[in-house]
């Protein structure tokens, strides 16, 4: 259940975690170590798949079950169109709610393999059946040649001035890492501008200081998280 078409190539996960797309008789990687090594801990056997497109991209979604109540459900996203992964979940069942997916009526239908409901789904949504939709990116290491180096300011560039009613003044998270990932520290808050402000530079300042620090930002306001 794992095989599935779009854009001409023919999407396959092998015994052994890799995912490949195959154009004609011609296999090709798609899938990195990482993306392999949270495939290879879970049961293969229960991994399902869907496709779609989307504003110019085409999306191959990877679900696979929990192995065991260390291991949680997960969904596994790879855009053809900048050959990058993500990884999309609920916050109740880890993985992603869509089982199956169908374009009708213009909307894209997707069924909810816990529910069994159809919903719609949408990058105009900023909710997740009801619940808060998180955005997050987690950073690399920033390699500082293994010294100390202050952070006076942490700037991220993105889409700003979309407040709306119902959010007036949408804010971004930034939690930094000091120990390689291990742990973050306390989320600290920057505006992502009130309406209109198109302007304004997201940043944080007075950051201390770290050796190769690692960053996350989340955005679960209900506005547009387009990060550059």
């Amino acid at each position: 259940y794992c095989i599935a078409k779009i854009n001409n190539n023919t999407m396959v996960l092998s015994n052994e975690g890799t995912v490949y797309a195959i154009q004609g008789y011609s296999p090709r990687p798609i899938s990195t170590a990482a993306i392999e090594n949270e495939i290879k801990i879970r049961d293969g056997s229960t991994a399902q798949a869907i496709c779609y497109t989307d504003a110019g991209h085409f999306y191959y979604q990877l679900s696979i079950d929990a192995n065991g109540p260390d291991i949680p459900a997960i969904t596994l996203v790879y855009d053809l169109s900048t050959q990058l992964w993500h990884c999309r979940r609920d916050e109740t069942y880890g993985r992603h709610r869509a089982n199956c997916y169908m374009k009708a009526f213009n909307k894209h239908l997707v069924g909810d393999f816990a529910s069994g409901k159809i919903y719609e789904m949408s990058t105009t949504f900023y909710d997740n059946a009801g619940d808060p939709l998180v955005a997050q990116i987690d950073s690399g290491p920033v390699l500082t040649g293994g010294q100390q180096v202050g952070m006076a300011c942490i700037e991220i560039e993105c889409d700003v001035g979309n407040g709306n009613a119902a959010c007036p003044n949408p804010v971004a998270g930034l939690e930094i890492s000091r120990d390689d990932g291990k742990t973050y520290g306390n989320q600290r808050l920057a505006s992502l501008g009130q309406v209109g402000k198109g302007m304004r530079r997201v940043k944080w300042w007075k950051n201390g200081s770290a050796i190769a620090p690692r960053f996350r930002f989340k955005i679960s306001d209900p506005v547009p998280r387009q990060i550059v």
